[in-house]
């Protein structure tokens, strides 16, 4: 049956209608536009959130995820929450740290990209990505930053090949001239989302979570990149090696290879069904070394229709790196653990290089930070706080929770078992002096000092006061009972602890006989608890809807009969008190600031706000105006900038208000509408997120009641920024995001 030219034509129009959905759908469109990436400078935080908050610096070490390797110098590049050790691997049974220089503000998420001709260290940051130069690897710097798209948007995977950087992210593709490497551009950009990516002659090959799940993309012309062909596998780390790639997904555990010696028509050609998540692999000859949840497993792939298992080394694998003989296997529970493997069916472990955990819990003495994490305790010298660097550090076998320091000793909760004492008189190098077997400590939970006892919240055991005036033998010399207790904080004769439900007020006079004199009724999920004067503070870390708050303070002036005074909405896992502010740390990567000067209304002053996969915040000790937070990116430095502002007992006059017409901008001016009482002439103030001055507004021959007036934001760049209005009688500032 023949059929009639127009029936063709509706039918070939059909097809491509589907084709394009197909592909809309998919995001694989490409934009042949040149762009500029954005750039972002060390004092340029568009991509934080700030009021009267600044970040100083940063220690950001905390859980490996990936390593690189330069062949020719023997170095293995490790991250590490948010920062990168350089080691020298020379002797490979003693790796050496040369370098903790290379700093990122957010958690190192993705692969490290080590260029071997440019000696260039590649990184996916967060939400954008840097380039580090590393010809001296003592003493590596920052070449740039960039972002490659707008909003949040992850940073997927980076590598370099020529004069070009290939980049994935959250929602595109993008081919970057790195010719000049302090000026990064963007020539060439495919519309798509994606996880890995490697480069091999002139092809990009992507894999993503989502089908059509393997791109191949045509870089031969780096201004217009496109798509190839594609396949139906999702994955979510590839790697290149001759004519095949191999993909490894830790979603569907399995490590599949195709062939790629035809780049428009790969094959699939085999797989291997792994017992656990896949998550990397680095193939040499027939042999491929696949980094999984619980192992490193080795396989020969010699057939690579039939791979087949010859050996493993238990561990909790991120990244693999293979070498001759040598693998280099990132533990994320451990750090990097260097393997033998010259006998495929036996590698064995000849050393290890340490990296610290999740940071718990921080406090500060003098020029030194102590950090927990759960794998030790990490003493950090903040003399100079905007680079913070580690004295010293003493690993454990379980997580150490909450600290308080007496003497030469820090004193710390841990999971088992117990209470575990470190000797830190020489912070160089702190070891454990003694330890004391307390109920099994399946929480976070605090401790405090007072005199020569240290009083333990000891969850369902309630609250426990150990003698510690010889640290070296410390024992239990009292006990409260308690339901599920969480934290203490010591002040005078009494012990507050907050516990479930219920806030509690403690005798200690008698310490071998704590008893309770008072109490209220409190939140299901205490986090911290801070005494100052007579008020007690408590933040909960669980606070939901039905929560009437999540920041508390209590008058203790009769500690029988505390009362309840006010409250916030402000869930948050850590608590600090200096001055007239409380630091209250959130899970969220937040640290937000009150002024609780007046208890019954305490008032929110600042914050900063970081973004980012897997970082988190958990703990806050506050010392003048800096606030020194635990993360899973190590310890974070931060100043608060508006104390000392305060309003004067003779104000009589009302103060002028503003508000933004538009917000965000996306003209050449900011519209206000501002109202004014008794006030001729304002001066209006933009600041970075940084706190720095960027442009100055005089407005004169204001009107009392309603003016509107036009800022012009000419030549400004895109950002969050902070509009301050100065006048005789008042400052004020609000926030302004400006779009171009």
């Amino acid at each position: 049956m023949k059929t009639s030219h127009g029936s063709k034509m509706k039918f070939l129009f059909v097809i491509a209608v589907m084709f394009l959905l197909v592909m809309t759908v998919n995001g694989v469109f490409a934009s042949h536009s040149i762009q500029q990436t954005k750039p972002i400078s060390s004092e340029d935080y568009s991509y934080f959130d700030s009021l009267n908050v600044r970040f100083v610096g940063n220690w950001p070490f905390g859980r490996p995820l990936h390593v690189a390797y330069d062949s020719l110098r023997n170095l293995a590049f490790l991250s590490s929450g948010g920062g990168v050790y350089i080691l020298d691997v020379s002797d490979p049974s003693n790796p050496i740290e040369i370098s903790d220089v290379i700093r990122c503000r957010e958690f190192i998420h993705a692969e490290l990209f080590y260029d071997s001709d440019t000696q260039r260290l590649y990184i996916a940051v967060g939400r954008w990505f840097e380039i580090w130069d590393v010809s001296n690897p003592n003493l590596p710097s920052k070449l740039s930053s960039f972002a490659t798209s707008g909003g949040p948007i992850l940073s997927s995977d980076i590598c370099a090949s020529g004069s070009y950087a290939y980049c994935i992210d959250d929602s595109c593709f993008s081919v970057i001239d790195v010719s000049s490497p302090q000026n990064p551009q963007i020539v060439g950009r495919v519309i798509m989302a994606g996880v890995s990516l490697a480069v091999k002659d002139s092809f990009a090959y992507v894999v993503s979570l989502g089908n059509p799940g393997f791109h191949v993309i045509n870089i031969s012309d780096p201004y217009n990149p496109v798509i190839d062909t594609f396949m139906w596998q999702k994955g979510t780390d590839v790697f290149i090696s001759g004519n095949y790639a191999y993909m490894s997904s830790w979603l569907a555990l399995r490590f599949r290879i195709i062939d790629i010696s035809n780049p428009h028509n790969p094959q699939f050609v085999g797989y291997y069904d792994s017992p656990d998540d896949v998550y990397h692999a680095h193939v040499i000859g027939t042999i491929a070394y696949l980094s999984t949840e619980l192992a490193l497993r080795i396989l020969d792939i010699s057939d690579p229709m039939n791979p087949q298992e010859l050996g493993y080394f238990p561990g909790r694998g991120r990244d693999i790196f293979v070498r001759d003989t040598i693998a280099y296997f990132v533990d994320i529970y451990t750090g990097l653990r260097i393997l033998n493997v010259s006998t495929p069916s036996s590698p064995q472990e000849i050393a290890t290089y340490l990296t610290p955990g999740i940071s718990n819990e921080v406090c500060v003495s003098g020029s030194f930070a102590y950090v927990t994490s759960n794998k030790g305790l990490w003493i950090i010298d903040v003399s100079n706080p905007d680079f913070p660097r580690e004295v010293g550090h003493c690993c454990t076998t379980t997580p150490v929770y909450d600290i308080s320091l007496s003497g030469s000793y820090a004193y710390t909760t841990t999971r088992y078992p117990g209470l575990v004492v470190f000797d830190i008189s020489d912070p160089s190098n702190p070891g454990i002096a003694a330890s004391l077997n307390l109920p099994f400590l399946s929480h976070h939970y605090g401790l405090d000092i007072s005199s020569h006892y240290c009083y333990v919240a000891n969850g369902y055991y309630g609250l426990k006061v150990v003698d510690i005036s010889n640290p070296l033998l410390p024992y239990v010399a009292g006990q409260c009972s308690l339901s599920r207790a969480y934290d203490v904080e010591v002040s005078g004769s009494y012990a507050y602890v907050v516990s479930q439900a219920f806030f509690k007020v403690i005798d200690i006079t008698d310490p071998s006989n704590p008893y309770v004199v008072g109490m209220k009724g409190s939140t299901q999920f205490p986090a911290d608890i801070y005494v100052s004067g007579m008020y007690a503070f408590m933040v909960d870390s669980l606070c939901a809807s039905s929560c009437s708050s999540g920041f508390y303070i209590y008058d203790i002036s009769d500690p029988t009969n505390p009362w309840f005074v006010s409250n916030r909405f402000e869930p948050s896992s850590g608590l600090s008190i200096s001055g007239l502010y409380a630091y209250l740390s959130n899970i969220d990567a937040l640290l937000m600031v009150f002024d609780v000067s007046q208890p019954n209304n305490p008032t929110f002053t600042g914050l900063y706000k970081s973004w980012g996969p897997d970082f988190f915040f958990h703990g806050v000790y506050a010392v003048g105006t800096n606030a020194y937070v635990s993360t899973d990116c190590g310890l974070q430095i931060y100043q608060y900038y508006g104390a000392g502002v305060e309003e004067t007992e003779e104000k009589t006059h009302s103060p002028p208000s503003f508000k933004l017409l538009q917000n965000p901008t996306t003209g050449n001016h900011i519209e206000l509408l501002l109202h004014t009482t008794n006030v001729e002439n304002a001066t209006v103030c933009l600041h970075n997120v940084a706190g720095q001055r960027v442009k100055t507004f005089t407005l004169r021959n204001l009107v009392s009641g309603k003016n509107r007036v036009t800022l012009s934001t000419d030549r400004i760049p895109s950002g969050i920024y902070f509009l301050r209005l100065g006048s005789e009688f008042n400052n004020e500032s609000i926030k302004v995001t400006i779009i171009r």
